[in-house]
């Protein structure tokens, strides 16, 4: 079966489509019928993944350096 996923989303996108749910909605990942709470954030050359679990990663700590990593000039 072929079918069109459309473009990959960019965080312009994520952006727009978070406006319009209320803040406190939790966020999950599913990969077919695998499903985890994502709790991580990590830049994977240049993309923002979003992972439900970073081997003895504080979480806040970990996502801030992720915030931060797609901030700094190269």
């Amino acid at each position: 079966m072929h079918y069109d996923k459309g473009p990959q989303l960019t965080v312009g996108m994520l952006k727009e489509y978070l406006a319009h749910i209320p803040d406190d909605v939790k966020i999950g990942v599913a990969i077919g019928d695998s499903y985890a709470q994502a709790h991580y954030l990590q830049n994977r050359a240049g993309e923002l993944i979003l992972l439900p679990d970073s081997y003895m990663q504080n979480a806040a700590e970990a996502n801030f350096r992720t915030l931060l990593s797609f901030n700094i000039k190269k």
